[in-house]
């Protein structure tokens, strides 16, 4: 086995911002403040609702969508990696992907029903699947599904408070094709096999509403479990993170909303496998980040908002094998942004128009060049959708 120097690497950054604990004395606040008559909570920005509907199913909303759209990058390649996808200059094994770049199809369904058990308090359960299908890197299909429950605890729409819970499965996820060291070090030369994954992920979160129809807050709690195929055991992980935010309506009656984010964080993953003749790798992370985003909605008879949104990730990766060269002392900085466009066609449907850019850099203390050029990338997706709702 290689050894290397270990060196102390980039101190963890904290994107938390200074005010944070100011807004969290002014979130507790709100919760004591809990009563009387008023607007409620408005939920969560992504997926967005429908702008508008008809009253055919009574208590059940059914929600359709369709999206199309340009991925340039579809399993986040670097630049160097990318040109050897092209150009057929890769090794033989080392990608089953014949593009980089791929035309995405999403189609999702879901299905909710809206109650009152409980008087003057709203229930709602929403069950939904979507399907993800590649039209030249079939390897990449997969699908997701999903249930969340959301309930009203106060009585009154003033200040409303309101519990949210969600859990989703993903049966399948392709990762790409990496270097099986158990394998290779079996066969004395470099074995590649493709790397899947299972994801379940769970999300419990209380809203609560501050300041009457202006100022709204969230606390959150989310989980995900990653099952890994029987060739990379050593990165089956367990992610536990927390997420506070504030979203504010400024200008009353036109409901233009800004708000942020703030997040933290840790991947733990197996790691080494006492059952292996070598050291398997420790993708084990801390992380934390931050978010704004922003609506801007316009009415009349063509409907419609604009959607934006920015965020940033940082990662510092914590594997103590100083030999693993692609993880030690490694940070990450992963930045996203987003633009949706959703314009009202019909009394039934939208359409929806999507924009992403995403990128992420890489710092290694040790060969810094060569590991840099193989992990940074950029990202851009833009597609085009129509959502159907019926009641």
């Amino acid at each position: 086995m290689k050894t290397g120097r270990r060196s102390h690497g980039p101190r963890r950054s904290r994107l938390v911002p200074p005010c944070l604990s100011l807004a969290a004395l002014v979130f507790l606040c709100g919760l004591v403040r809990a009563a009387g008559d008023g607007a409620g909570v408005e939920p969560a920005p992504s997926p967005p609702a429908p702008l508008e509907s008809g009253q055919i199913l009574g208590p059940f909303t059914l929600r359709l969508s369709l999206e199309t759209g340009h991925d340039d990058n579809i399993l986040s390649l670097s630049d160097l990696n990318r040109k050897a996808v092209v150009d057929g200059s890769a090794p033989a094994g080392k990608y089953l992907i014949t593009t980089p770049d791929d035309w995405v199809t999403a189609a999702r369904a879901a299905l909710r029903w809206t109650g009152h058990p409980w008087s003057r308090r709203k229930t709602s359960v929403e069950g939904g699947v979507e399907v993800f299908r590649f039209a030249r890197n079939n390897v990449m299909d997969s699908e997701r599904y999903e249930l969340d429950v959301s309930q009203e605890l106060t009585a009154t729409r003033r200040r409303l408070g309101r519990l949210r819970a969600s859990v989703a499965f993903v049966p399948s996820r392709y990762g790409g094709e990496l270097t099986d060291d158990d394998a290779s070090y079996s066969a004395q030369h470099q074995v590649r096999n493709s790397e899947t994954s299972a994801r379940n992920e769970w999300n419990a979160g209380y809203e609560q509403e501050i300041v009457p129809d202006r100022l709204t807050g969230s606390l959150s709690l989310t989980g995900v479990r990653r099952d890994y195929n029987h060739y990379f055991d050593e990165r089956d992980s367990r992610d536990l993170a927390w997420t506070a935010g504030a979203t504010l309506r400024p200008f009353g009656r036109w409901r233009v909303s800004i708000g942020g984010d703030v997040t933290g964080g840790r991947r733990a993953a197996r790691g080494d496998l006492s059952s292996t003749p070598v050291a398997d790798d420790d993708v084990s992370f801390d992380y934390d980040g931050w978010s704004v985003h922003a609506a801007v909605p316009w009415g009349g008879r063509w409907r419609g908002r604009l959607e934006l949104m920015r965020s940033a990730v940082e990662r510092t990766y914590t594997s103590e094998n100083a030999s693993d060269f692609y993880h030690h002392d490694r940070f990450d900085r992963i930045v996203e942004g987003r633009c949706r466009l959703v314009q009202k066609l019909t009394r039934s449907l939208d359409l929806t128009l999507d924009f992403r850019r995403g990128s992420r850099r890489s710092r290694f203390p040790d060969f810094v060049g060569l590991l840099q050029e193989k992990t940074d990338y950029d990202r851009t997706r833009v597609g085009v959708g129509v959502i159907y709702t019926l009641r």
